[in-house]
């Protein structure tokens, strides 16, 4: 699995313009990339699966209305994570186009040198936020990680459509993600408070596993999941 790039624009020449360039960036830095392509704000949160960088014009409203702006601050406040870049015809709309995902803003027609230096600084970034690498140019964003299983010398990272496999010890898979949302629950299970869906005996994942506590932490675990659903919804 590689990183999936989103296009959200309401016009077709830009949207293809914006392909080509990034094949061309995949082509150039051997990476594995998807490209997906909306038309509006509304087919974007209806698809089956967010993209983890999303180039987004902000002026573009559909048949809601929303704009390209207001998706941005609806994925805000529901938590998703998308690492977004602005694009417009109209450089007066940068001054709405900011936010704590947002990573830049391009004129059209776009220019794929400075594209390039924005994925560039995107996917270094996310790397910094806990990505994990399982193999040449492929990477996992540890925000679509609902847990991760030991297996003996290796381990199984179960994501919300795949299941991948780590050849390091969850030790090190606990420093990659030590960032807040992730606990080592047992031995052998590191999850994301994200993807719970009940703490009792045992956590229920989004994906109907059920991983059995170690003794004593149920009250522990539960203040800790109180506090992260708590900042989520400040967020």
């Amino acid at each position: 699995m590689g990183i999936i790039i989103g296009i959200c624009d309401n016009e077709d020449k830009w949207r293809n313009q914006i392909l080509e360039c990034i094949m061309e960036y995949a082509s150039d830095c051997q990476q594995k990339i998807e490209c997906r392509m909306y038309a509006s704000a509304e087919e974007y949160l209806q698809a089956e699966r967010h993209a983890d960088i999303l180039l987004l014009e902000a002026g573009m409203t559909g048949m809601s209305g929303m704009s390209g702006i207001e998706l941005k601050d609806w994925l805000d406040r529901t938590g998703n994570r998308e690492a977004i870049l602005f694009i417009s015809s109209h450089k007066d709309q940068m001054g709405e186009a900011f936010g704590k995902n947002v990573y830049g803003f391009l004129e059209k027609p776009i220019q794929k040198e400075r594209l390039f230096v924005c994925l560039d600084k995107i996917i270094a970034a996310r790397k910094d936020r806990g990505q994990i690498r399982i193999g040449k140019g492929r990477y996992l964003f540890s925000d679509k990680i609902m847990y991760v299983k030991s297996i003996d010398k290796y381990v199984e990272i179960h994501t919300i459509d795949s299941i991948e496999v780590g050849y390091f010890s969850m030790k090190e898979c606990e420093r990659i993600l030590s960032e807040t949302g992730f606990r080592r629950v047992h031995k052998s299970y590191l999850i994301h408070f994200r993807y719970v869906i009940k703490i009792e005996a045992e956590i229920v994942m989004q994906d109907g596993r059920m991983i059995r506590l170690m003794r004593g932490t149920v009250k522990e675990l539960k203040e800790e999941y109180s506090d992260y659903i708590r900042r989520q919804a400040r967020r």
